[in-house]
């Protein structure tokens, strides 16, 4: 027997309504699906370049945690459970010296209209997706193609950001290799740093003052130490 199916964009996964509270078990299943590629794709994950199959999650069990308001115990529960229930497979891909996991939905093609591959190009695994050509023009633009990586970022100063460092260019375009470096310097930071030095760049309309990449880096590292200097001080009232 066939059942009806009914569509869900995978920008509504992405959405504040979807995220804003902890997920249930069937929540965390559709956004496992939402989360899968839907075509086969190399990606790189801590700088290794691996294969990603249709089907397949590159997510870590602590990003997972993250997205879902869950602990990572609770995490590992619920794979086991769809192990078990034979939804999925966890596999361990072995690059040089570094280990990397894999979820993948056995039966992937069910849940996919027809079980063709169709599908729209956000299902990015945990790192950066290997975009290789692909040209900017505007900041909502670059939300839509990195959106997995931008949990914990303020999505209107990062796009006002990118619209910026736009603007410093004469093709009025950034390539998408570019904002991959950019992000991978950004995670080396805690998201309220980051949100903090984007809202100083945004205020000051840095870009104006042809001041791009370099000129935020700067002021991440600034904010950076001031974080630091607050969290310390704080310990140092609780301890007292």
């Amino acid at each position: 027997m066939k059942h009806p199916y009914f569509t869900l964009s995978r920008k509504f996964l992405e959405s504040d309504m979807w995220l804003s509270e902890k997920f249930t078990k069937g929540q965390a299943w559709v956004d496992l699906i939402g989360l899968a590629n839907w075509r086969d794709k190399t990606a790189e994950i801590r700088g290794i370049t691996i294969d990603v199959k249709r089907g397949e999650v590159a997510r870590s069990k602590v990003f997972l945690a993250k997205r879902w308001g869950w602990s990572r115990g609770k995490v590992i529960r619920f794979l086991d459970e769809l192990k078990m229930e034979q939804q999925i497979e966890q596999l361990t891909v072995q690059q040089k010296k570094n280990v990397t996991s894999l979820i993948r939905l056995i039966n992937y093609d069910q849940y996919q209209l027809d079980g063709t591959a169709n599908g729209t190009d956000d299902g990015t695994p945990n790192g950066t997706t290997k975009g290789k050509g692909k040209e900017i023009t505007r900041g909502k633009s670059a939300l839509d193609f990195f959106t997995p990586e931008l949990n914990g970022w303020d999505k209107s100063q990062v796009e006002q950001t990118i619209d910026g460092f736009i603007s410093l260019r004469k093709t009025n375009q950034i390539s998408s290799g570019v904002l991959q470096k950019e992000f991978a310097y950004w995670k080396k930071y805690s998201n309220e740093t980051i949100n903090s030095a984007l809202t100083v760049y945004v205020a000051g309309r840095h870009w104006e003052k042809s001041k791009g990449e370099k000129y935020l880096r700067g002021i991440i590292r600034g904010k950076d130490k001031e974080v630091q200097k607050e969290n310390s001080q704080t310990l140092l009232q609780k301890a007292f």
